[in-house]
């Protein structure tokens, strides 16, 4: 999910009293609704409660979390090399969601090539399989195994 748009959505809500339709914020941000609430599910996925549904559209829950993402202050965010590994291994491991690197990689506001470094030392320091299975065209397949779980990240 674009980031922009992100915003744009809590902006828009966050200006909103009123419930707001799907077709009204994709009109405004110039998208697709279906792109609209797939965009809302990724945030209440990295926000819980962020975003509430009903009947009649869409409003704010949490004005708190909406103002840490329209200011660019995420406490969620890791800062150290080693929270980010964390994280990473949260994401990939315990997560029962799609996740591609592309959506992993803007959560910790880190390039592409930098995730596939810390997957590289993740690889190398933990009892878990991660393994490039593919890498073409700047595109990246990792494969990711704990026991018997096994998750695929796709760029």
């Amino acid at each position: 999910m674009a980031v922009d748009r992100k915003r744009g959505i809590v902006r828009i809500l966050s200006d909103r009293t009123s419930w707001v339709t799907a077709s009204a914020l994709a009109q405004e941000m110039g998208c697709s609704s279906r792109t609209i609430k797939t965009d809302i599910m990724r945030l209440n996925s990295m926000h819980e409660g962020l975003i509430e549904s009903g009947p009649k559209g869409y409003r704010l829950a949490d004005s708190a979390a909406s103002s840490r993402i329209l200011s660019n202050v995420s406490p969620e965010v890791p800062q150290t090399a080693e929270a980010r590994k964390r994280y990473i291994l949260f994401e990939l491991l315990m997560r029962h969601r799609e996740l591609s690197c592309a959506d992993l990689a803007e959560s910790l506001y880190i390039s592409l090539a930098t995730l596939d470094n810390e997957l590289v030392a993740i690889k190398r320091e933990l009892p878990i399989t991660v393994c490039r299975c593919g890498h073409e065209a700047g595109l990246s397949m990792w494969k990711v195994v704990h026991g018997a779980n096994v998750k695929w990240l796709l760029s």
